[in-house]
């Protein structure tokens, strides 16, 4: 065994240890993850059967929103399980569970984060490119290639959260590679949006009256406005454990302090909590989708 696996596996019991003497946070950890089990899993389970039975939606949109929910529905169906999992052996001193659950935890969760993320990302560059490329969008955005973008998203992700069972140390540093790098172009994107825009206005109000905007644009703002609440929902959720991890890459050497640790589990339970409220937002802002999920819910209880 290498040194660095075993001060790995010290570093996870030292974890296991410091939650053994915490029974108010272990009690409410274990009953907020598995809330978010039944709520997550149950909710993006209604929201794949409805992108499944919608027809309205444009379909390289249902892709990526296939996309979102199939990772959300990863971290309600596999990790929240595996998390209380792991809970469970803290609280009952069972280490040789313990370490193997997280490291199988670390890389769920990195997968479906880093999908998550980069599927967001992906969601604003297809909003940008609807707004820039006008009449020839459906013609460049195609399933096709949208499909093999978020085929290959996947398996970058995947090989990235696979690593972890080699080197445990670089979750860290792809955590915050691929906050910082979503963030960052999500960010930069919907600023050029909201430029565009504002010049589309300008150009409406001294145009000819009657004439038709090449881009329907209130049906634009409305599909960018449930990317925004998505895409801020998820910064809400995500930036704590962003920070808190971007702390434990800038200071190692405090990994073992208890109120960081603490820290970093209970913003991982905040992150937890963007697979349930994505479904809510869908439902909240997309009607097509809404009442899809409705007539899904009615047809499950007659």
């Amino acid at each position: 065994m290498t040194t660095k696996m075993a001060d790995n596996i010290e570093d996870a019991l030292f974890f296991c240890q410091t939650f053994l003497t915490g029974t108010f946070s272990f009690w409410f950890l274990v009953a907020a993850n598995i809330f978010l089990f039944i709520t997550s899993t149950s909710s993006n389970i209604l929201i794949l059967i409805a992108l499944h039975k919608s027809s309205s939606l444009h379909p390289p949109s249902k892709i990526l929103l296939r996309s979102l929910a199939i990772a959300d529905l990863c971290v309600g169906f596999v990790l929240e399980p595996v998390f209380v999992a792991y809970l469970m052996s803290v609280h009952y001193g069972n280490w040789k569970v313990c370490f193997p659950l997280v490291h199988l935890s670390a890389v769920v969760e990195m997968l479906s984060c880093v999908v998550s993320l980069l599927t967001m990302t992906a969601i604003s560059v297809d909003r940008l490119f609807a707004l820039s490329l006008g009449v020839r969008y459906r013609q460049i955005v195609t399933s096709k290639r949208v499909a093999l973008a978020v085929l290959c998203l996947w398996t970058a992700s995947i090989c990235a959260s696979a690593s972890v069972y080699w080197t445990f140390d670089i979750i860290g540093y792809y955590s915050v590679a691929a906050f910082t790098l979503g963030l960052t172009v999500s960010t930069c994107c919907y600023a050029k949006i909201y430029q565009k825009l504002l010049h589309h206005q300008v150009q409406l109000q001294g145009s000819v009256p009657g004439r038709a905007a090449p881009l329907n644009i209130a049906r634009y703002r409305k599909t960018v406005s449930s990317a925004l609440w998505v895409y801020f929902t998820l910064v809400v959720c995500y930036l704590p454990a962003g920070i808190v991890t971007g702390l434990v890459v800038i200071h190692p050497g405090e990994t073992r302090a208890p109120n960081l640790l603490l820290a970093w589990v209970m913003t991982f339970t905040l992150s937890f909590l963007n697979s349930t409220l994505n479904p809510v937002v869908y439902c909240w802002k997309i009607t097509e989708l809404r009442e899809t999920v409705k007539a899904t819910v009615r047809q499950m209880y007659r």
